[in-house]
């Protein structure tokens, strides 16, 4: 592999948005409406994706015992919190099918339900842009929750699962490094 400068990324900003699976991709890092910012992230640990499963399993035969390898179905999970205490993030991390009460608390179902949303997540380094594009995934609450001190912003912990919206598809995709596009003016 050469040495690509221009692939290295140097995290400025990221944005987390969501929309209903099916719709249209933003191009050029310009997001426009049906797309929904999700609110304040935090400054660090902004985004991880940790897989599950891709265990290899060695297959052999009677003449050769390690003949060729056989992998388990990989899955990826993408972890990022949430600081925005309103309402729709409360219920992306209780469930959508969250209650809420006459005076707007929010609190858990007995069977919480993830939220499923399209996600596109576009991380600005400078004037360049990189993207992650989930067409369809589910999101809820992850891990435990804990107010921890006085100094730092409280989270939500979210998981965000990426799923096949059909076979055609992956469950999700990375972009490159590329300038971001100007906005339309209208």
């Amino acid at each position: 592999m050469a040495l690509n400068n221009d692939a290295v990324v140097k995290v400025s900003t990221a944005h987390f948005f969501t929309a209903p699976v099916g719709t249209p991709l933003p191009t050029g890092g310009v997001v426009n409406t049906p797309w929904e910012e999700m609110g304040h992230t935090p400054v660090s640990d902004i985004l991880s994706i940790t897989f599950e499963g891709g265990e290899a399993t060695t297959l052999g035969s009677l003449q050769n015992s390690e003949l060729r390898t056989a992998r388990s179905p990989r899955t990826a999970t993408m972890n990022m919190s949430l600081l925005q205490w309103d309402t729709p993030g409360k219920k992306l991390f209780l469930g959508a099918n969250a209650m809420v009460d006459s005076e707007g608390r929010v609190g858990p179902a007995a069977n919480p339900t993830p939220t499923e949303t399209a996600v596109y997540i576009l991380v600005e380094d400078g004037d360049n842009y990189m993207d992650l594009v989930l067409p369809k995934a589910e999101i809820i609450g992850s891990g435990d929750l804990s107010l921890a001190d006085t100094e730092s912003l409280a989270a939500l912990p979210l998981a965000i699962t990426p799923l096949r919206k059909d076979e055609s598809t992956a469950p999700f995709y990375v972009g490159d490094m590329k300038p971001k596009a100007e906005p339309e003016e209208g």
